[in-house]
């Protein structure tokens, strides 16, 4: 390498160690930054007295700038001036310094290296032109200042106008150089302010700065840089509508920051609600009142859409129930349990604290059966009450028979939801509807307080026999028509009339057979009607051998009942003592007649007394002897096959046809 010196004159410096090495800086150290047009400084130092005889400074590999008699006393004074460069001393700290201006500079200057040589010429250290003593390299670059910064999202997205934060959540806003970027890297400061005051200083340890700049692309390796701050930000709710921007310059430059766009700060989250309701009570009574349930926004942001609600009842959604109230119209006891409401927005979902609606109503009262049915066994009927308020007060028990009351005031075993009703040894008369009535103090949509369940009561046993005792009377050569009523649960299955020891048999002369038949009887004094059966037994033609002691025997899946009834003679049989004549009385009657007319009418009012249950005179007579009127027993069988009554229902071991229409009929009217 060629290197031109120049001297003039010689100056002997006193040097206290020949053999100390002096340090030689140039300021600043690595990087010397100037702007375009502008001044480069840089000043070299040696650390200790050494006898210099020049100073040099070095551009790249050939160009010297050089200062020679270095040795001026004045403090600044400019030693070299060449051009566009100047070269003072300074010694002001007894260091011996040198600072070079370089004017003017321009892209030309850019990443230029710099180095500052010292150098003797009497011996020691630095001694000649090929063993100098040099600082480290120092490198010229351009400043490209900051011209301009931007915020964006963690994405890497712009942000313009306003940036939305989840409240709780946190999010990185950064303040960026980019696209231009800067030459050096860039400093930030961050800034808020609140509607129309003044900014304020943001200094939040979450902030912070990328410590290396990333280069930018098209661009030399580390030349221009985009810097990056980086504020992570906290969703608080006392950050909502406030404005944020930042600042930055590069590191070198004293000058004016340049500024980004301002960006609302927008504190999003879900809804708070609250589920309310006008009523000043949630009790409300079964089909009297409507009900309505709001779902009420305490905070949201933003404010959930009109069809952003969902509504739940006892943890099951209700289909098609999106608006912010949901409306009972007629409360119904299913509508009863607990509700709560949702409302969502972009941001997330808010549920409401819940809500138990009460509906009361009426006891619903229902009676079961429990025990035997069966006669002179004890039955027991249980009234359970479910209604809300669940205590029911219940009154004594009713039996009834179609409507009417039998009995009142049966007292029962009770508590708040039942009431059991035990009898002991039932029979006929137990039969019947039995009401149960209790009250919770709710006025039902009946309007009534009271409310009752009900239960049939059927007693089940042998047939029972409708009558105490029977005496019928007949007339030989007449007809004679039997009606015994009775009630049977179960069924009957076969019934037999026996007399001396025989069964009674369907002949031409003799029919017997059941049919239906409703009957006046009493429950406990009470009159009533009864649907029954009734035993007929016909006798045609009667004789004297009809008369005597009969015996119904009635067979049912339990068991047999019997019955047994005399036919006696309407008058002594016709004989030569019988046959003689009978006074008469006034008006051609004779006595006789009377009495047996007397007689005849005693026996009826007997009878009617003695068996009041009995719906039908069970005692016929054939009043008109004459023969002309009477079928004959031919005649009669006959009519019965060829006139069957649907209504009535043969029992008999012989298949014996139903009796005859008119004698139907006939049976009835007498």
């Amino acid at each position: 390498m060629q290197v031109l010196l120049a001297t003039v004159g010689l100056l002997f410096i006193w040097v206290p160690s020949l053999y100390a090495v002096p340090q030689v800086k140039l300021l600043p150290s690595n990087v010397a930054y100037f702007s375009n047009g502008g001044s480069l400084t840089l000043m070299c130092t040696v650390d200790m007295d050494v006898l210099i005889n020049s100073v040099l400074f070095r551009r790249d590999a050939f160009s010297y700038v050089g200062i020679f008699n270095p040795t001026i006393p004045q403090c600044n004074a400019t030693k070299f001036t060449s051009n566009d460069i100047s070269v003072y001393y300074t010694n002001c700290d007894q260091d011996r310094n040198f600072t070079l201006i370089k004017h003017g500079n321009n892209t030309e200057d850019h990443r230029k290296n710099w180095i500052c040589a010292m150098l003797s010429n009497v011996g020691g250290p630095c001694l000649g032109a090929n063993n100098p003593c040099l600082s480290k390299i120092v490198t010229s670059v351009l400043r490209v200042p900051v011209t301009t910064v931007q915020l964006t999202n963690g994405s890497g997205q712009t942000l313009s106008s306003s940036v939305n934060i989840v409240r709780g959540q946190s999010i990185d806003i950064k303040c960026s150089t980019a696209p231009s970027g800067s030459r050096p890297r860039a400093l930030f400061q961050w800034y808020y302010r609140q509607g129309n005051q003044s900014p304020v200083l943001i200094v939040d340890q979450s902030i912070s700065t990328t410590p290396d700049p990333i280069t930018v692309p098209g661009q030399p390796e580390s030349d221009l840089l985009i810097s990056y701050s980086t504020w992570t930000l906290m969703g608080n709710a006392s950050y909502h509508n406030m404005y944020v921007y930042c600042q930055a310059r590069d590191e070198t430059n004293t000058g004016n920051y340049t500024q980004s766009d301002e960006v609302q700060l927008n504190i999003v989250y879900p809804p708070l609600v609250h589920l309310s309701t006008y009523q000043s009570t949630y009790n409300v009574t079964e089909s009297m009142q409507s009900f309505v349930f709001f779902c009420k926004i305490i905070e949201a942001n933003p404010q959930p859409q009109a069809n952003g609600y969902s509504w739940f009842h006892s943890m099951s959604i209700i289909r098609g129930q999106t608006s912010s109230s949901y409306i009972l119209p007629s409360v119904q006891r299913s509508d009863a349990g607990e509700y709560r409401c949702t409302a969502r927005n972009d941001y997330g979902a808010g549920t409401s604290d819940s809500l138990d609606l009460i509906v009361q109503y009426p006891p619903v009262i229902q009676v079961v059966q429990i025990g035997s049915t069966m006669q002179n066994q004890t039955a027991m009927l249980t009234c359970e009450a479910w209604g809300n308020p669940a205590e029911t007060i219940f009154y004594p028990w009713v039996h009834m028979w179609e409507g009417l009351p039998i009995r009142m005031g049966l007292q029962s075993q009770n508590n708040s939801t039942h009431s059991v009703l035990i009898l002991d040894r039932v029979s006929l008369e137990s039969m019947g509807t039995y009401v149960c009535t209790g009250s919770n103090g709710i006025m039902g949509i009946s309007e009534k307080l009271n409310q009752t369940g009900l239960e049939s009561l059927h007693v089940k046993g042998t047939a029972y026999i409708l009558v105490d005792n029977a005496r019928f009377i007949g007339d030989i050569s007449l007809t004679v028509d039997i009606s015994i009523p009775f009630y049977s649960d179960p069924a009957i299955e076969s019934f037999i009339i026996q007399t001396n020891g025989s069964n009674v048999m369907n002949t031409s002369r003799t029919m017997t057979y059941l049919s239906k038949d409703i009957v006046n009887y009493k429950f406990y004094n009470k009159a009533i009607k009864l649907n029954s059966q009734k035993v007929n037994f016909v006798i045609q033609n009667m004789t004297r051998e009809d008369f005597g002691n009969y015996t119904v025997l009635l067979t049912n899946s339990i068991g047999s009942t019997s019955f047994q009834f005399h036919l006696d003679p309407f008058a002594p049989s016709t004989n030569e003592s019988i046959m003689n004549p009978v006074p008469t009385i006034a008006g051609g009657v004779s006595a006789g007649f009377v009495v047996i007319l007397i007689v005849t009418i005693g026996v009826f009012l007997w009878r009617r007394n003695r068996h009041p249950h009995v719906t039908e005179q069970a005692i016929t007579m054939e009043n008109n002897r004459n023969a002309s009127v009477r079928p004959t027993d031919g005649d009669l069988y006959e009519k019965l096959n060829s006139n069957a009554n649907s209504d009535i229902q043969m029992y008999s071991s012989l298949n014996t046809p139903t009796p005859s229409e008119d004698h139907q009929k006939h049976y009835e009217n007498t």
